[in-house]
């Protein structure tokens, strides 16, 4: 019983890499602000789920659905990109698929591109950070504010 368990198991945690999201190596913030189309700090405001219907049609008939968030936000401070007081970012619905998952009410560093079917899309591969309770997490976000701060002063 305990054989049959462990290689249960193993076969189970060998396979979550096949669910998970995957990155290529950490980029650095200069890099991911060249590459975004809008960069700011701003508070989340809303979340709400939407659909994205295909052209691809399945075996019953119907579209094939996808199924993502849009997150309205409030922007204090931009860097790059269009200025708007609000903008809506979407990103997947499931983690696995690198969705970024913004907590409501709570303050982020958002590196976003635009899509031609989503919007302003982002995920946790472009280096968002959000403003934690914790000093540790605090003192990144606040460093990553002034880092971006001198990056632009400079352009």
């Amino acid at each position: 019983m305990k054989l049959k368990f462990l290689i249960i198991s193993i076969l189970f945690f060998a396979s979550i890499d096949l669910f998970a999201c995957s990155c290529g190596g950490g980029e650095v913030m200069e890099e991911e602000m060249n590459r975004s189309d809008i960069v700011f700090v701003g508070r989340v405001i809303s979340r709400k789920v939407k659909t994205y219907t295909t052209d691809e049609k399945l075996e019953s008939g119907k579209y094939l659905k996808y199924k993502y968030l849009e997150y309205s936000i409030i922007v204090s401070e931009q860097f790059k990109g269009e200025h708007r007081k609000v903008i809506k970012i979407a990103t997947a619905k499931q983690g696995a698929t690198c969705g970024m998952r913004f907590k409501l009410f709570k303050k982020y560093v958002v590196y976003a591109f635009d899509s031609e079917r989503y919007g302003l899309w982002t995920d946790t591969c472009v280096g968002n950070i959000g403003n934690s309770v914790t000093k540790f997490k605090k003192k990144i976000f606040d460093r990553e504010i002034a880092d971006l701060r001198k990056l632009t002063a400079k352009t």
